[in-house]
């Protein structure tokens, strides 16, 4: 896995490679992380924007990964611009020698 995280005042975003994501971004707002549950109504707001409290409420893969919203590369392209992270997504990649993978540097 190859991953990267920019923060974006109250937002995380992660982004990067994964054999079984393919390409992947998950957006976290971390005003919805649940660090200490307190048993309020507000955990039960939290819990349901993201299962596992982290405040993960978005989740978006190229590959067979099965949890978020499968899209496809090009879509990713416009995801990771949409979030400011296509330019260092791509340098990075470029940096593992990962840029061949699924023919990114003709459709990302």
């Amino acid at each position: 896995m190859v991953t990267w995280m920019k923060e974006q005042d109250n937002i995380d975003v992660h982004f990067g490679f994964d054999v079984g994501m393919g390409y992947f971004l998950i957006v976290y707002d971390m005003r919805l992380a649940a660090y200490i549950p307190d048993g309020t109504e507000f955990d039960d707001v939290r819990y349901a924007v993201s299962a596992d409290g982290t405040g993960a409420y978005f989740t978006a893969y190229t590959g067979t990964h099965r949890q978020g919203q499968r899209v496809s590369v090009d879509t990713m392209r416009k995801l990771w611009r949409a979030y400011g992270v296509y330019k260092e997504g791509m340098r990075g990649l470029v940096m593992s020698h990962l840029e061949n993978i699924h023919g990114i540097e003709d459709r990302m």
